[in-house]
């Protein structure tokens, strides 16, 4: 396996990045299909509980894979993230337990107790 290590600043940065270009791209996906769109909800955690989402993707090109993990409390605050890049893993199962582990790290990385 083949590790690469991206800051925490950097991957925040690529993040919010990311989700700002999905903004941009919404509308005209809805419009093109003349579909209604429908805004995705975040589901909040209980009170004093750190949601830590994660996810896995495969490169189809590649032998390359991401797991990905972000933190984020009650209101929805941004609390961290992290990112995983792995050579050589081309199963979609393996990946998500990965991505499990990196969430688990991430809480243990930020000193969270109570996470869902």
């Amino acid at each position: 396996m083949n590790n690469s290590f991206q800051s925490p600043l950097s991957t925040h940065c690529f993040i919010e990045r990311y989700i700002a270009e999905l903004d941009l791209i919404k509308p005209v996906q809805a419009a093109a299909r003349g579909l209604k769109q429908q805004q995705p909800r975040w589901i909040p955690p209980p009170e004093g509980v750190t949601k830590i989402n994660v996810d896995a993707a495969i490169s189809k090109n590649t032998s390359r894979a991401a797991a990905a993990a972000i933190a984020r409390d009650g209101a929805g605050n941004f609390q961290g993230a992290s990112v995983l890049i792995i050579q050589g893993i081309t199963d979609p199962e393996t990946m998500e337990a990965i991505a499990c582990r990196e969430g688990l790290a991430l809480a243990s990385d930020l000193a969270v107790r109570r996470f869902r």
